[in-house]
């Protein structure tokens, strides 16, 4: 139950209360906070009700002159309690999965971005290498380790139209240089093949969905 819910029921309670009883003789025009300090002592909630607890009295003690009054928090006389009917909103049951990734949920357009540089930058190399360029040439100029540039100028052989799907954002969220690279078939249709099984269920009764 929302807080704010039961502190609106307890402070109409408590308006309600002071005007049928007399204790105000005109609507009360104190502020929410000002009513529940001066009157409410505790409120009680249970399985079937808000019971609450107020100052008695203090109308009269008002009546006496502000000297009279007692200490703020302080009781005036015996408590009165008003109650107010109440049953605990009930909890829907909640079954089944809890979430489900979209079949379309698109790549994020920075992961994206990187991605499409990176076979940018594998399929540059690989037209140095072509001019007669070295791997080690290529390293030294990027700043970057040769291991590191033969290992991402392989996405070079990336299938076309896994790199249309990344443009067109209809490539499977998740996929990575690394995803692309790891297990890398010189058959593109195999490589179609393997990113289709990185897409949700939804997807799979046509393998070829997100390449068409």
């Amino acid at each position: 139950m929302a807080a704010p819910e039961l502190e609106a029921l307890v402070v109409d309670a408590v308006r309600q209360h002071l005007q049928a009883d007399g204790t105000a003789s005109k609507p009360v025009i104190e502020t929410d906070r000002e009513l529940i300090e001066r009157h409410l002592l505790r409120a009680t909630l249970s399985m079937t009700a808000i019971t609450l607890h107020l100052r008695q009295d203090i109308g009269e003690a008002e009546a006496c002159g502000p000297q009279d009054l007692p200490a703020l928090g302080s009781p005036v006389g015996e408590p009165t309690t008003v109650t107010i009917p109440w049953t605990v909103p009930a909890a829907a049951p909640v079954k089944g999965i809890v979430h489900v990734p979209a079949h379309n949920t698109p790549m994020k357009p920075g992961s994206r971005e990187i991605l499409l540089n990176a076979v940018a930058k594998a399929r540059k190399w690989l037209k140095g290498i072509e001019r007669g360029q070295t791997f080690v040439e290529i390293a030294a100029r990027e700043g970057k380790a040769e291991r590191l540039i033969r290992y991402l100028a392989r996405l070079a052989f990336v299938s076309p139209r896994i790199i249309t799907a990344i443009i067109d954002g209809t490539a499977p969220a998740g996929i990575t240089a690394t995803t692309l690279i790891t297990g890398l078939s010189y058959s593109w249709t195999e490589q179609e093949r393997r990113m289709s099984a990185h897409e949700p269920r939804a997807r799979r009764h046509r393998p070829d969905a997100a390449m068409s």
